[in-house]
């Protein structure tokens, strides 16, 4: 955020008011200023915030009134990346994409809770959850608890499959992708019994 101004006008109030307190004058704490304020959002998402400052104007305890030409601005400049509300579907989808990265190259590692370095069950799900704002527990049987319960006939892409003491992410067709033991590796298998539940995370 950058803020950009007229060194000028400060230094004036700063003037006056060093010449009014040595004249014994005080000053009523109201202050109008007089200000345009511009928003503008480009095509990319990045937003600009222009206060423009035209007068400064107050009030001295004796009743004069005096007046200042700020002649001075403010800018506030932003560049964020505004993204649109997308529907849970949509962030499901895009979950499961993610994850799907992690295939036969991500490695099982007891205790790993890194999408770089390696991940145990719980660990991949709360990593690939984290990643679209979601905090999950860490362990997979405080897991078993997050979201909302529905039947593995409702399960969505990007849901969470319980197991017994094992969790994974449901990838559709019948498949998930989840840390295995067995190979020592993120991959996506075949579910290969009943989930013990099925929680929904995202929507």
């Amino acid at each position: 955020m950058l803020f950009r101004y007229n060194k000028l006008a400060p230094k004036k109030i700063l003037v006056l008011v060093v010449l009014l307190l040595a004249a014994g004058i005080s000053i009523m704490l109201a202050i109008d200023v007089k200000a345009e304020l511009y928003v503008e959002t480009g095509t990319q998402g990045e937003t600009s915030i222009r206060i423009e400052t035209s007068e400064i104007s107050g009030t001295i305890k004796n009743g004069h009134t005096f007046y200042i030409d700020a002649s001075a601005a403010v800018k506030i400049e932003t560049e964020q990346n505004i993204q649109e509300e997308k529907s849970a579907e949509e962030l499901r989808e895009e979950l499961v994409e993610f994850a799907l990265q992690f295939d036969g190259v991500l490695r099982y590692v007891d205790g790993g809770t890194s999408l770089e370095t390696g991940a145990d069950c719980s660990g991949f799900t709360l990593a690939v959850y984290e990643q679209f704002g979601y905090t999950l527990p860490r362990s997979s049987y405080e897991q078993a608890y997050a979201g909302t319960s529905v039947s593995y006939d409702e399960a969505l892409p990007g849901d969470l499959l319980v197991f017994r003491g094992h969790v994974g992410i449901y990838v559709g067709d019948g498949k998930m992708i989840h840390a295995s033991l067995s190979t020592r590796k993120i991959i996506v298998d075949k579910i290969y019994t009943t989930p013990k539940d099925v929680r929904r995370i995202i929507g």
